[in-house]
């Protein structure tokens, strides 16, 4: 769980001028785990080309160098894409006036 390692969904494909290619996270040296088990699933589900379209990202990469618009749309069509959520400290937003 080093803050350096990207996590790597299976089946992700990166394109020449990524940056964050690498093979996943190695497990933790102090207790053997790969995945952080305090995230969990929201049920948001959706594929990376949605997610970039959305937020106007996909714009942006047709137009870099040795980008293949048409081969990557496919490939990141078919890459689903996971909402995950960490709960913090507890806390409630009663007042603590008594």
């Amino acid at each position: 769980m080093n803050p350096n390692q990207v996590s790597v969904s299976p089946g992700q494909v990166f394109y020449a001028l990524e940056t964050d290619m690498n093979n996943g996270c190695k497990a933790d040296a102090n207790n053997g785990f790969v995945n952080d088990a305090r995230y969990l699933r929201t049920g948001l589900e959706l594929n990376e080309y949605d997610l970039q379209d959305e937020s106007n990202a996909w714009d942006t990469m047709e137009y870099m160098a040795q980008f293949n618009p048409q081969m990557q749309k496919q490939q990141r069509k078919n890459q689903k894409v996971y909402g995950w959520t960490r709960p913090t400290i507890a806390w409630n937003l009663s007042c603590e006036g008594n």
